[in-house]
């Protein structure tokens, strides 16, 4: 037998009381005076002995009865052997995802989480080791605290944006139990198991830690969500008439049919849809639209309507649309020609010449075409960031000297399948041809040019390409091309194959050449969807133009309602601006990065999908997983009040204990009365 609250056993101390007083008769007698007390003595000894009798009886029921209390209120039960003298330590684990907002007839099942937890808590003893553990992995929770504590935090839980896989639970709870030696573990984990979150075949479980499952489910599994969207273009462009695209689900066993859409940019409605969608399927459909807005970052935002799983009936993304294209050349002297320079010199550019010997990767990392012109060798640290920039999205022009280092051209150049020559081709030849399929030249040219209006090239460099997925879009007799592209990553490369130098060619000098390059900077102009999901990933990549000035103040990012603001790691690393925020976006929205007062940049947040998929474990699925583990089990306590005897195999005595106590309360009654008579 064990006590739950063995501090009251030092009452049994107050058992002396009647003890003392059956000891000493307290009781005055009076003298009275009788000629002969012959028979009052025989009457004496007979009730004297009756009276012995009845004072042990009383004494002993009151004893019993104020023993049977002290130990009814010490909670005594029977435990099993493998019970800890110390106390318990109870991990649990409430489910606070987006997927709990789902109701059943008892309510929201976050609030029913809620009850279980404080149930669980009552179950056990107030002096038991609590921890609580949510999706927010909170760093108060990182500690054992007792009964009281646990459910002050467990009142303020919440719904939250993050999604967290239960092998990342018990890895938490392991880290703490090894601090808790002596006490005996327990692992609840109160969720609507949802599959993308419950990993429980990675759980590992043991004969010393008890693990118990509380599976809350809900009969109404629908939703319908956006799961992403998306442009075809890459150009963003104010008065142009746009196709945004996008995917919206129906996890419901029900077809919906006109479901209102609406988009918005920066808080002005642009249009509206009906859309409808099968049951248990899924839908591409597309929104036209012309932006109007003035060149900037643009807040959009599609939405729709649905119940009762509503955080992802809302989604927001951010564009730039940019009213100039930034385009630096890397060239190798300083008496070289300024071909670009001339090329370039219109407000509609924002144009930097930079020397190969005094590279800044800010520069380059903000540019949106980045042009190497006449490098007779391309250095390692300069070859390393184009490979990763292009690949994130740049753009690169390659122009060739006339003297180049070729194997160290080959070394960058093998990364892109692509190879030159060992010596260039020194036949006079003519541009045969434009690729007037391609995007770079289908709005420019009707039809091909031919004859005289096309390039004389006296010599060009033959370059191999061992992809087929090149463009060959100005091409020379044979298999040769005077300008081809690649797309890399989600950037592009573009290549000449023929030097600025008038001896090599006229190439410089021609209209093509100036369409050409012209048309390879405005396709640069690539203004992405930029949106992140919440807690998917802490570290954003953006390419910033560097703040002009010797400003040393952090970036801050704040809510676009003013919500909150706070100041995330930041870094410059190859041109790059990397932010790392941690845990501290909790809402879906707007984020302006700021600095100075000045905006840089609109980063759009959204919840993750992963909530909005309506696929659980059922009953069946848990019991068979529980079946095979030792240690584990599930509980169906959903619509059951959860007591003691549900958790631990335990039998409480103190019900036995309080009704031994008033069965001789009620004895000590009949004895005083039956022996009074």
């Amino acid at each position: 037998m064990y006590f739950a609250n063995p501090g009251f056993l030092w009452a049994l101390s107050l058992l002396v009381i009647p003890v003392i007083i059956h000891l000493f008769k307290f009781r005055r007698y009076k003298q009275v005076y009788f000629p002969n007390i012959k028979f009052l003595k025989k009457l004496s000894e007979e009730q004297q002995s009756k009276r012995r009798l009845k004072d042990i009886l009383i004494l002993l029921s009151r004893l019993i009865v104020l023993a049977g209390l002290v130990l009814a209120f010490s909670q005594p039960y029977l435990g099993n052997k493998g019970q800890s003298a110390i106390g318990n330590a109870i991990t649990v684990y409430v489910d606070n995802s987006y997927s709990m907002e789902n109701e059943t007839e008892q309510g929201v099942l976050i609030d029913q989480a809620r009850k279980k937890a404080e149930e669980l808590a009552l179950a056990f003893q107030p002096s038991d080791r609590f921890q609580l553990i949510t999706n927010d992995l909170e760093a108060k929770h990182q500690r054992w605290v007792d009964r009281r504590a646990f459910l002050e935090f467990l009142y303020e839980v919440e719904l939250s944006p993050r999604v967290v896989k239960f092998s990342d639970i018990q890895l938490r709870q392991q880290n703490l139990q090894l601090k808790n030696d002596g006490y005996k573990p327990w692992v609840f984990i109160i969720s609507d198991f949802q599959k993308t979150s419950a990993d429980i075949n990675n759980l590992k479980t043991s004969e010393a830690i008890d693990f118990r499952l509380i599976s809350l489910h809900s009969p109404f599994r629908q939703n319908l969500f956006i799961d992403t969207v998306w442009f075809d273009t890459p150009i963003r462009q104010t008065g142009v008439s746009e196709i945004l695209k996008f995917r919206v689900v129906n996890q419901s066993d029900k077809d919906l049919d006109e479901v209102p859409v609406r988009f918005e940019i920066n808080g002005q409605l642009k249009t509206m849809d009906n859309i409808s969608v099968k049951a248990y399927g899924q839908k591409d459909t597309l929104i036209h639209f012309t932006a109007n807005e003035k060149p900037g970052y643009q807040n959009a935002r599609l939405m729709l309507s649905d119940h009762p799983i509503v955080f992802d009936d809302d989604y927001f993304f951010s564009y730039e649309l940019k009213n100039e294209i930034k385009v630096t050349e890397i060239f190798e002297n300083e008496g070289s020609e300024e071909n670009f320079a001339v090329l370039f010199n219109d407000s509609l550019f924002r144009f930097k010449r930079i020397p190969v010997k005094q590279i800044d990767f800010k520069i380059l990392g903000a540019s949106d075409l980045i042009i190497l012109n006449g490098l007779y060798q391309i250095p390692s640290g300069l070859a390393s960031f184009l490979n990763n920039w292009v690949n994130e999205g740049g753009n690169l022009l390659l122009s060739p000297a006339s003297d180049i280092i070729v194997n160290d051209y080959n070394v960058f150049l093998e990364g892109y399948g692509a190879k030159f020559g060992a010596e260039p081709d020194t036949q006079l030849v003519r541009v045969t041809g434009i690729e007037l399929r391609d995007g770079l030249f289908s709005s420019v040219f009707k039809e091909s040019p031919k004859g005289r209006a096309l390039p004389d090239i006296k010599k060009h460099y033959r370059v191999g390409w061992n992809n087929l997925s090149i463009k060959k879009l100005i091409t020379l007799p044979g298999d040769d091309f005077l300008l081809a592209s690649k797309n890399v990553g989600d950037g592009k490369i573009y290549l000449y194959t023929v030097p600025l130098n008038p001896e090599w060619s006229n190439w410089a000098r021609h209209a093509l050449f100036v369409t050409a390059t012209l048309r390879i900077a405005e396709h640069s102009i690539n203004t992405p969807i930029i949106e992140h999901k919440i807690g998917d990933r802490s570290r954003l990549d953006l390419f910033l133009t560097e703040n002009e000035g010797s400003n040393d103040r952090p970036y801050e990012l704040k809510a676009d309602d003013g919500s909150m603001a706070f100041i995330p790691s930041q870094q410059w690393l190859n041109g790059k601006f990397i932010l790392e925020v941690g845990n501290e976006i909790k809402d879906a929205g707007f984020y302006n990065l700021s600095n100075s007062d000045t905006t840089s940049a609109t980063i759009a947040f959204n919840y993750s999908r992963e909530e909005s998929i309506m696929d659980f474990f059922n009953a069946e699925e848990l019991t068979g997983w529980v079946g095979e583990r030792v240690g584990v089990e599930l509980l169906e306590v959903q619509n059951k009040t959860i007591k003691t005897n549900m958790i631990r195999d335990e039998k409480p005595l103190w019900k036995f204990f309080i009704l031994t106590a008033l069965i001789f309360l009620v004895f000590e009654i009949i004895v005083i009365k039956v022996m009074k008579s």
